[in-house]
């Protein structure tokens, strides 16, 4: 009977020492747990994750560039000016980056002018950030160049709205104020583009 007391007393002796190393002995430092699995499959499952899909070229929505056809309405009393005047526009977008671009135009009304502005091309955010603003001002200065007065040069500000309502297709409205020796012409212009 002694000799059954002693083995079951040294088994469950046995016993609890193995239990209280395992719960006492930490893993070590900087180990994985065998139990979490770190796969590529693993981490990309939709169970795993919730997940949208992230367009890294998103970012070059705003950097585009564009050709467009319009109309000029002419802000004024002067109807010898061509800015100043309504006419059929040709103008266009060359981006240089997301925020700077040369936005050159054409408006040929009883003369022709031709506009040649740098803008800054402001970039607008919304609530969802995967969702970028369909709308873009800019704002910005250059030189305007006229037939009229024997090639009549002077100093443009420029400022107007791109409004993106396709991946082909913009919408432009824009206001040039060209700063000549005759005086100052302001126009509207209205356009539509296309990007390329």
């Amino acid at each position: 009977m002694n000799k059954i007391g002693l083995l079951l007393c040294t088994a469950l002796t046995f016993g609890a020492n193995s239990l209280t190393v395992k719960a006492q002995t930490p893993p070590p430092s900087g180990a994985i747990d065998p139990t979490v699995s770190t796969s590529a499959s693993a981490l990309s499952s939709p169970d795993t994750l919730a997940q949208r899909d992230i367009n890294l070229g998103r970012r070059t929505r705003f950097n585009y560039s564009y050709i467009g056809v319009g109309f000029n309405l002419g802000l004024g009393d002067n109807q010898d000016t061509t800015v100043g005047d309504t006419g059929f526009v040709i103008n266009g977008k060359i981006a240089f980056n997301q925020n700077l671009s040369l936005r050159p135009a054409i408006v040929f009304a009883d003369d022709t002018a031709f506009l040649f502005p740098v803008t800054y091309d402001f970039t607008l955010r919304g609530s969802d950030p995967f969702e970028p603003v369909p709308f873009i001002p800019y704002v910005g200065g250059g030189l305007i160049l006229t037939t009229e007065n024997n090639n009549n040069l002077g100093f443009l500000l420029s400022g107007g709205l791109d409004y993106l309502f396709s991946k082909q297709f913009v919408a432009h409205a824009g206001l040039n104020i060209g700063f000549l020796e005759q005086g100052t012409e302001v126009g509207l212009s209205f356009n539509l583009g296309y990007r390329f």
